[in-house]
């Protein structure tokens, strides 16, 4: 499923490692540690918990070592959390600035991962999923109830590899006899979507419930509602507008419910199958326009996105289909966003003027409690400049909750390239 991502590596204890890892026509050390550690996964990794290294009383976490042995390149932490959720088994390989020598080991220890996870699926026992975010590719596998099992991720960084525990309350796979017939799933089905939908209109206030994790710029909620009251598939999410100038891409702000269905469970089943049906039906109603995104040559036969847009272009609600495991993800959105989140003011552009001529611009997304106004910005991010600096920036613009791609849109209009930042109203850079 997944492809792997590497830049060139730096040296270490290679001679001592080959031997151990290299023998693919065994079962290496590695594969067989972490099968061991996806079998205590039941048992929260107690058999592999040491010592408590740190505590983090804001996110609700204890951090522990694992007996496993680290390589020179990585490391393996046990995430308590203090507030019954799950505990989580992380394994990290850092691969930036290792040279080629480690490469080969490094390239021959994610293989076999990947073969394993791949091997996994096969077995019909889990369920898997490649999702591209930003720079990152992932992997994520499920079981057959729908739980969250593990996530394999990879960068040009670094690979990370995320093992969960048992959930707190997990729902027991529905047996096909106690599954409600089509028309049931259908009746079912199109009174949770109104439920949610209307929800939505609220920021979610009766679906969202406690913090569940922070990924990539994105925040997680646990679920209260979700289709078919499988709440365990079940996801709120929050991402920021984000700029990310390595790959040009700019992100949208963006609070939504989302819902994982497989393929096999008879709700999966239902979904893939009436889904788009029963949002064409319902969505008409609520003066939505349906938009089949086009997919680009080498995912047309993979995937399909469907959303439907209100008379503003805004997205309210979206299916993903893949295409070959005949699984589905839907969205549903709010025009609200967390109350618990820094809030989101806009975005303060100063202008590079050169011989009368905007050349360029730098771009600070504002976040806090309380905004002290553009002018106060502008001063404070002004008197941090060098005097170069200060005089090339001397015009400037605040554009009110403006998204990053009205940012775009703004910088295509000029022709100028940007330089975004996120910023708190005191003009303190955030990440």
């Amino acid at each position: 499923m997944k492809k792997l991502n590497f830049v060139h590596l730096n040296k270490l204890i290679l001679s001592i490692l080959m031997f151990a890892f290299l023998n693919t026509n065994a079962q290496s050390p590695i594969i067989k540690t972490f099968r061991e550690i996806v079998a205590d996964a039941a048992n929260d990794f107690n058999n592999y918990k040491v010592t408590k290294i740190s505590e983090n009383k804001e996110k609700n976490y204890d951090l522990y070592s694992s007996k496993i042995e680290e390589l020179p390149f990585s490391s393996t932490k046990i995430i308590v959390p203090t507030n019954n959720k799950k505990p989580i088994y992380f394994i990290k390989y850092s691969i930036k600035d290792l040279d080629v020598m480690t490469l080969k080991l490094f390239t021959n220890i994610s293989e076999q991962y990947i073969t394993e996870i791949n091997e996994m699926i096969k077995t019909g026992k889990y369920t898997g999923k490649d999702v591209k975010e930003k720079e990152d590719d992932i992997t994520e596998l499920y079981d057959l109830k729908g739980a969250h099992i593990m996530d394999y991720i990879s960068n040009v960084n670094a690979h990370y590899i995320y093992i969960y525990g048992t959930p707190i309350a997990p729902m027991a796979a529905p047996k096909v006899e106690e599954t409600p017939k089509a028309d049931d799933l259908e009746t079912i089905f199109k009174k949770d979507l109104e439920v949610i939908f209307q929800d939505a209109t609220t920021g979610f206030r009766e679906s969202k419930a406690g913090y569940n994790n922070k990924s990539y710029g994105s925040t997680y909620y646990f679920a209260e509602k979700s289709f078919f009251n499988l709440n365990n598939t079940a996801q709120i999410g929050y991402t920021a507008p984000d700029y990310l100038p390595a790959s040009k891409l700019y992100i949208d702000e963006a609070f939504f419910f989302y819902q994982n269905f497989s393929n096999e469970t008879n709700y999966g089943k239902f979904v893939y199958d009436n889904a788009e049906r029963i949002f064409d039906e319902i969505m008409s109603l609520k003066n939505l326009k349906k938009k089949i995104i086009k997919q680009d040559k080498s995912h047309k036969e993979i995937n399909k996105e469907v959303v439907y847009l209100d008379n503003n272009k805004a997205k309210k609600l979206f299916i993903f289909y893949n295409l070959k495991d005949k699984s589905s993800s839907i969205y549903i959105y709010s025009d609200l966003r967390p109350t618990d989140l820094p809030k989101y003011f806009g975005c303060l552009v100063l202008y590079n003027v050169q011989m009368g001529s905007i050349v360029s611009a730098n771009t600070y997304y504002v976040y806090g409690k309380a905004f002290k106004g553009e002018a106060y910005l502008y001063n404070i991010i002004r008197s941090k400049m060098d005097e170069t600096s200060q005089r090339i920036f001397k015009k400037y613009e605040w554009k009110p909750n403006a998204g990053t791609k009205q940012i775009d849109e703004l910088m295509k209009s000029l022709n100028i390239r940007e330089n975004g930042s996120k910023v708190d109203p005191d003009g303190n850079y955030i990440n």
